[in-house]
C-alpha cells in the first residue's frame, strides 16, 4: 500500500469523506458500496444502496454483506448516518441493514454472532407498525424460532411461534401478505418445527400432527422441506421407537431422487441418517466404514 493511501485513509474517515468526493476511483462494487454506506450525505443514495444490500443477502453472498456493513455497525463515527436512517419511516431502511448485517455475520463472522443482533433489533422495533416493519418483524421472529429451536429453548421457541402467528394474521387481514399460509415459507417452517417440539417433549398428539403436515409438505411440493421435516422428526424418536424413527427416515431417503440435489447438504444428511439406522437395525458394523466415508466426503 502506498505511504500517502494511509494518510488519505486516515483523512476521509475523521472528517467523513467519501472517495467520490475527492475524485477516487473504486477499486469495485462492493468497494463503492461500502464507501456510500460509511460517507454518503444522501439518505436516498443510502436507502438505494441499502435495498442492493439486500438482494445480495436473500443471494447467499454473506461475506459480502460482511464486508460493506460491518463498520458501519462497528464504527461509532457512523452514529450520524445511523440516526438519519433510524428517524425515516420509523427506521426501515436502517433496521432491515441491522437484519442483513446479523444474518450475514451469523454466516461468516468469528467474532460475532447475529442471534443477538436479532433480539437486540425486535426489542427495538417491537411497538413499530408500518407494513415494512411488521414484515421484519416476521422474518426476526422466524429466525429467533429457529435459533431457540436449535439450542433446545422449546419454551421460548414457542413464545416466538405464537408472536409469529398473531403477527402473520395482522399481515394477512391487511392485505400486505398472500392469505394462504403455506405459500409462506417461513411459516411453513415454523409448523415444522412446532410439531417437532412437540414431539421433543413427548406429546401424545405429534405423531398425528406430523402425518398431517407431511401430507401438506407434499401436496404443496416442498420436497426438501418434507425431506427435512421427516429426518428431524425422525431423530426424536431415536430413543423411543427406533422402528419409526428408521420407517421415517427411509421416507425421506426414497425421495432424495425428486430432489435432485445429490451431494448436497440434506443429500449428505438423509443418507447418513438413513444408513446410521440400518447400522443399528442389522447390527452389521461392517459397514460403519460407509459412514466414514460419507462424512469425509461432506
Amino acid at each position: 500500500v502506498p505511504f500517502h493511501d494511509i494518510y488519505v485513509g486516515i483523512y476521509r474517515k475523521a472528517n467523513r469523506i467519501s472517495k467520490h468526493s475527492l475524485g477516487i476511483p473504486y477499486i469495485d462494487d462492493l468497494d463503492k458500496a461500502r464507501d456510500t454506506v460509511l460517507f454518503s450525505s444522501s439518505v436516498d443514495e443510502l436507502v438505494e444502496i441499502a435495498e442492493h444490500i439486500t438482494k445480495m443477502r436473500k443471494d447467499g453472498k454473506f461475506h459480502s454483506v460482511y464486508y460493506i456493513l460491518d463498520s458501519f455497525f462497528q464504527d461509532q463515527q457512523s452514529s450520524l448516518a445511523k440516526s438519519v436512517l433510524k428517524n425515516r419511516e420509523e427506521g426501515a431502511t436502517y433496521y432491515q441493514m441491522y437484519f442483513d448485517y446479523a444474518y450475514a455475520a451469523i454466516n461468516c463472522s468469528r467474532r460475532y454472532t447475529g442471534y443477538d443482533y436479532f433480539e437486540k433489533i425486535y426489542e427495538e422495533i417491537k411497538a413499530c407498525t408500518s407494513t415494512k416493519m411488521r414484515l421484519l418483524k416476521l422474518e426476526l421472529l422466524f429466525e429467533l424460532m429457529n435459533s431457540n429451536y436449535n439450542i433446545s429453548h422449546y419454551k421460548q421457541a414457542m413464545q416466538n411461534y405464537n408472536e409469529f402467528q398473531v403477527l402473520m394474521g395482522i399481515l394477512i387481514r391487511s392485505g400486505s401478505i398472500d392469505p394462504k399460509k403455506v405459500k409462506c415459507t417461513m411459516y411453513v417452517m415454523c409448523e415444522s418445527m412446532r410439531i417437532q417440539i412437540q414431539s421433543s417433549l413427548g406429546k401424545r398428539k405429534s405423531e398425528r400432527m406430523f402425518l398431517q403436515w407431511r401430507e401438506v409438505l407434499n401436496a404443496e411440493g416442498y420436497i426438501n422441506l418434507y425431506i427435512d421435516f421427516c429426518l428431524r422428526y425422525a431423530h426424536t424418536l431415536y430413543t423411543i421407537d427406533l422402528c419409526k424413527a428408521y420407517q421415517y427416515t427411509e421416507d425421506a431417503y426414497n425421495c432424495l431422487p425428486k430432489l435432485n440435489a445429490q451431494g448436497s447438504k440434506l443429500w449428505h444428511l438423509a443418507t447418513f441418517q438413513y444408513q446410521y439406522l440400518t447400522i443399528l437395525r442389522t447390527r452389521d458394523f461392517s459397514k460403519l466404514s460407509n459412514l466414514e466415508s460419507l462424512v469425509d466426503s461432506a
